[in-house]
């Protein structure tokens, strides 16, 4: 059986609307901060249970405790949702090979996260100042729904052209791998074994086509669905939301699919190097 407090936990990370960012493809560098951010919330929600549960405590010690542990509680879900911004900003800025049109929309999104500030510093003003459970839980529900509200709508536009547009080096990277499997090719006595690894380099450089391909065409739908999503002109309706929305997933899966041509060329590119280096 799962302890209660484990449920306690899981509750708290998903009525905060960050239970999703365990999920999310992060950097190395932010692994570590997003994990001992996520030790902090268990440590600060067990000490919550654990003051419920004290039969020694009296009702106003019970009380300090448990609003003392809620605001660390909140505190903690906050700052991991700082955490997780940090770690957005910087999957933007390290994107590579944009044209000017995708420069421009990094920076739109850039700009998305910044307007978070002020949002975020009446949050922890309000944290701060709380004096009882009942305020801190009402920050919490309203924390909560500024996430739904404002910040999760920006997080899956950021979210999918960070995804879309990381592949730019990948892909870069791939062709170049092919190149040099060719050189190294060209230059070894393989005999008549040559002309069956050339046509492999062949085969991967068509994968790495067909990656391209899927590529360009789910960076022509993302900027569609952004320049409208974006677009002050315009008007708010259910089709266009609809019509956004489809061609996010459309660009994500399209993406999926071109990581998975590149998966099968590296493939190809692993058998040569090992009948290379024989």
């Amino acid at each position: 059986m799962i302890p209660r407090s484990k449920h306690l936990i899981a509750g708290t990370l998903v009525s905060f609307g960050v239970a999703a960012l365990l999920w999310q493809p992060a950097p190395a560098s932010a692994a570590f901060s997003l994990q001992s951010l996520l030790g902090g919330i268990t440590q600060s929600v067990s000490s919550l249970f654990a003051a419920r549960q004290s039969p020694e405590l009296s009702p106003a010690q019970i009380a300090a405790q448990e609003l003392a542990a809620r605001k660390d509680t909140v505190s903690r879900v906050f700052d991991l949702t700082l955490a997780e911004q940090r770690n957005l900003s910087d999957q933007l800025n390290q994107l590579q090979n944009l044209s000017p049109s995708e420069s421009a929309m990094r920076d739109r999104l850039s700009s998305l996260l910044a307007e978070n500030q002020a949002s975020f510093t009446q949050i922890r003003a309000r944290l701060d100042t709380a004096a009882t459970a009942d305020e801190v839980k009402q920050l919490a529900e309203d924390f909560k729904n500024w996430r739904t509200a404002v910040y999760d709508s920006k997080l899956e536009k950021i979210v999918a052209f960070a995804f879309v547009y990381q592949e730019n080096s990948v892909l870069s990277t791939a062709e170049s791998r092919a190149s040099k499997v060719a050189e190294d090719i060209a230059v070894r006595p393989l005999g008549d074994a040559k002309d069956a690894a050339n046509a492999a380099v062949g085969h991967a450089r068509s994968d790495i086509q067909r990656a391209e391909d899927l590529h360009q065409q789910a960076r022509t739908l993302l900027m569609i669905a952004l320049n409208t999503s974006l677009s002050t002109t315009t008007l708010a309706s259910a089709a266009n939301d609809a019509t956004v929305q489809r061609n996010i997933a459309d660009a994500k899966l399209l993406t999926q699919q071109s990581y998975g041509f590149v998966a099968d060329a590296y493939q190809i590119f692993i058998q040569l190097s090992a009948k290379l280096m024989r």
